[in-house]
Order: structure tokens, then sequence, then C-alpha cells
């Protein structure tokens, strides 16, 4: 499935909580692959699995999650009950309810609560509210392979199958086991799972090997800053290095044509068919800067990366490992990921970058800015033109002039929601983006009609061969500003699946 949160995966209204059948039903994203070929973590996929558990047992998933995990296990604390609104049956227990942490975000110097965050709707793939406790007796149950205090809640054989991996796509990389994703810590594989909310970060991850695991969690937004390193840091201080199938040495002799891999490498989890298309486009952005090195950003911080065999890079600081795959003329058309093996990232050139495209609808919005100058400059000096030529001029104003109004609406729509990554949930869409979406649609029609007109102007009139040349220029910059727009489903209502 195609990535989609904006406006409706999370929520700050408990009324707004819908049962989980019929919000996977509303807002089910659209599917842009095969099954089983590029994966792409999909939160309504997770859900749907919850679904599947609830339609088969014939309990909601709450109650299935208390009745035969939770309650065996003695996860009193642990729960995905909210306290929604009574359009939900059995919402959270009060004594749970008051013990549960606010989420904070800085601004202006101090931390700020924020509201509470309602994932009810989507409740498998997030709502569960614990304590370190409680997931403590989680990780236990399976390294212990599905026993815990003399309880069983899965066969052993079970345990060691949902443990093994099941997808990937090169054996030495990590790939995906069942519900679990896997990863490779200072030589060792790992199975867990991380997540974040708007305020809560948290991670899980797994050493069957070792006996080992940890649970993290954070409550504010900067919450990224102290997961990152904790848990490499932790098996690094307390066990020697496993066995890396990939070397962590850089190679002595690295290929001299590092230029190859530069370039830039789109995340497969992203949108495809809404406006969060413009919105939300992960990429890895690779640099050459010397044999056998690379410079990579896109995941806060630019990594340097050297090369420690054929098409394979490490982060010599985090153990991190790229491989690129290339095609049959030799050219790198794809990234692996060891920390993210939810997703690829594959090669696009200029016209799939949607940084380049976004930058080339800026220009073009800012020569239209110059038209309707141009024309107030030129307003006492009426050139001579036919009526056709002066229509085709009097309507690539209006053109100009309606894509300036549906940049400046959206702008202010965008700008209404900074400075609180909740808003992006919660408020999105609003009454300027709507109006800009509106405003679009006008802008549509106005381009349509202005490039029609090219052909009487270009078949006679009195305007000079510099002023038809001027004017096409207006028009083909509105007619690229409408196919960018399209291109990011800007043109039309589609807010959400």
């Amino acid at each position: 499935f195609e990535e989609s949160v904006m406006g409706h995966l999370f929520t700050n209204a408990p009324a707004k909580v819908m049962p989980l059948a019929e919000y996977l039903t509303r807002f089910q994203p659209a599917q842009v692959r095969p099954p089983g070929t590029v994966p792409a973590y999909s939160n309504f996929g997770t859900a749907l699995a919850g679904l599947i558990v609830a339609n088969v047992t014939g309990m909601p998933f709450e109650d299935y999650v208390e009745r035969y995990l939770f309650e065996p296990l003695g996860m009193r604390s642990s729960t995905f009950r909210e306290p929604w609104g009574p359009q939900r049956r059995d919402a959270i227990d009060p004594e749970l309810e008051a013990r549960i942490s606010r989420g904070y975000r800085r601004q202006d110097g101090a931390f700020l609560a924020g509201d509470f965050e309602f994932i009810g709707s989507i409740g498998p793939a997030g709502a569960l509210s614990t304590t370190a406790q409680d997931m403590a007796r989680w990780m236990l149950v399976h390294l212990q392979e599905g026993e815990l205090d003399g309880m069983r809640i899965l066969e052993a054989d079970t345990a060691r199958r949902m443990q093994q991996r099941h997808h990937g796509l090169d054996p030495e990389l990590p790939g995906m086991a069942h519900g679990f994703i896997e990863g490779r810590v200072h030589g060792w594989r790992s199975i867990g799972h991380g997540g974040g909310t708007v305020h809560f970060l948290s991670d899980m991850q797994m050493f069957p090997e070792l006996g080992f695991g940890v649970f993290i969690s954070t409550n504010t937004a900067g919450g990224q800053a102290v997961l990152r390193g904790f848990v490499r840091t932790l098996v690094e201080r307390h066990f020697e290095a496993g066995p890396d199938p990939i070397p962590r040495s850089p190679l002595a002799e690295p290929d001299h044509d590092s230029g190859r891999y530069a370039g830039a490498y789109l995340s497969s989890r992203y949108n495809h068919s809404t406006l969060e298309r413009m919105l939300n486009f992960p990429i890895l952005q690779v640099e050459s800067v010397a044999p056998g090195r690379l410079a990579v950003s896109g995941f806060g911080a630019t990594q340097r990366y050297h090369q420690v065999a054929a098409d394979t890079f490490r982060d010599l600081e985090t153990g991190t490992v790229l491989r690129f795959v290339a095609d049959d003329r030799g050219r790198s058309v794809r990234v692996l990921h060891s920390g993210v093996p939810v997703m690829v990232f594959d090669r696009v050139g200029p016209l799939g970058n949607p940084r380049v495209l976004l930058s080339v609808l800026a220009a073009c919005l800012l020569v239209l800015l110059c038209v309707p100058v141009g024309a107030w400059l030129r307003r006492g000096d009426p050139p001579l033109q036919t009526d056709v030529e002066r229509w085709s001029s009097g309507l690539a104003v209006a053109t100009a002039v309606t894509w300036l109004g549906f940049a400046a609406l959206l702008a202010l729509g965008l700008m209404s929601l900074a400075g609180d990554l909740g808003n992006f949930f919660y408020a999105i869409p609003n009454g300027w983006i709507y109006t800009a979406l509106a405003v679009g649609l006008i802008g549509a029609v106005l381009t349509v009609l202005s490039a029609l007109l090219l052909i009487p102007v270009w078949g006679g009139g009195d305007w000079s061969l510099w002023r038809r040349l001027r004017h096409s220029g207006v028009v083909a910059a509105c007619v690229v500003t409408l196919l960018l727009l399209r291109e990011f489903n800007a043109i039309g209502f589609n807010l959400m699946p």
C-alpha cells in the first residue's frame, strides 16, 4: 500500500475515533505494487491484520489481546483502549487513564503538554499504552519461545516461526520476520519494532541469540535524539561483537568509480494518490566524496560511508550498511538500507525527484509573478493588438494571478499548521487548503483556455515576434505549473484516500 497518514491517522478528538472496520473501509490507501515485491511498511496493513484477528475470533481486537495475551502474562498496565467517546464501547479503565504519561513538545524555550493522541481508529497499528515493566514481560515471553512463569501463550514451534525471516531482498541484510523487523547490531541479529506518534517515540529490540532485549520510550517530539544509537551503545558495552556477514573494515583498494552510486533515491514508502505526495517524500541523497567513500543525507545529519565490499558501504560509527543494486548496465538503481528494511530506495532522475519538481514549480511561480507586475507597469501604454490578442493577454494575466493565489492560499494553509506536528494529523485539511484547491481548479480551466488561444495568436495579428514569444513563455509557465500540480495531486480535492 501507499503511505497515507495526514488528516486521519491520529486525532485529538475522542468523538472522531472510529471502529476499526469503519476506518479501514473509509481510509483504504491505494495498492501501488503487487504483494511480496517491494517492502513498504503500512500502518493500514498492520491494522488490517488486527481486523482479521477480530473477524476470525468473533471478538473485538482489544478484548482478544487482553484475554489471551495481557492477562495470562500479567501485563496489567497495558491496554489498546483509549478515553474515546460514547461512539466506542468499553473505553480505557479510568485507573489506567490516570497513569498515562502526557506528551510534550518544545516551544519558546519550554515544554508544552500536548493533546491526547487517539489512535484507536487504527488501534492494532499503534494504540498500545504500556509500561517498561510490562514490555519486559512481553520480550521475555518471546525470548523464551512463548512461555513465561509457567504460562504458555504460543507453542514453541509457533514462537520460533514467528521470529524467522519470511521476506527480504538480500540474504546478508535485515528483512522482515512475522510482525517483527530484523536488524543487525554489533554483529548480532535483532528482531523488534519501533514507532512514533506526534509526541511519543518507542523502540523494542530483542536478540534471541543473546537472550537479551531492550525497550525504550520517550514522551517528547525530540525523543529521536535519545533513541538514536541507544540500543547499539548498550549492546556494544555488554557483549562481544557477533558474526556479522558484512565486513566491518573498509576495503584497502576500493572502487575508483564511486560516482556511479551518486544520485537521489526515493523511498518506496511514500504517497501516490493524494496531496500528501507534495509534503512527504523521503529521499536518500548520495554523493561521492572520494574513491570508496560516500556522503549520504536523508535521515537527519549527513553520514559518511566507506566501501567494505562490492557495491556495499558501511557507516563505521553506527554500523549501518548500504548495499547498491545495479541494473544490467552496471548502473546503481536501488539502495538497500540495513537500518530500515521496511522500505527500499529507488533511483530517480530529475523528472522523478519531488525536490527538483518543486524547485521547477517555484521557478514557474516566480515567472508568473512577473506577469501582473509587468501588466501594471504597462497600464498607461496599451500596445497595438487585435481583439484576440487582447483577450489572450488578459486571460494570461488572470491565469497567472490565479496560480499565484493558489500558491499563497496553500502556503497560508500550511503555515497555519506550523509549530505543532500534530496539526498535520489533526487539522489538515483546513479552510485555506480547501480554498486553494478550489482556486486550483479555476487555474486549470484558465490554463487550458490560454493554451488554446495560442493558436489564433500565432495565426496572425499585430503583436511582434518578441511579444508572441514572451506571451507563449507565460502560457508555457502556466501549463508547466498545471502539470506539476497534477503530478502532486493538487488539482482537485485529493486530500485523503
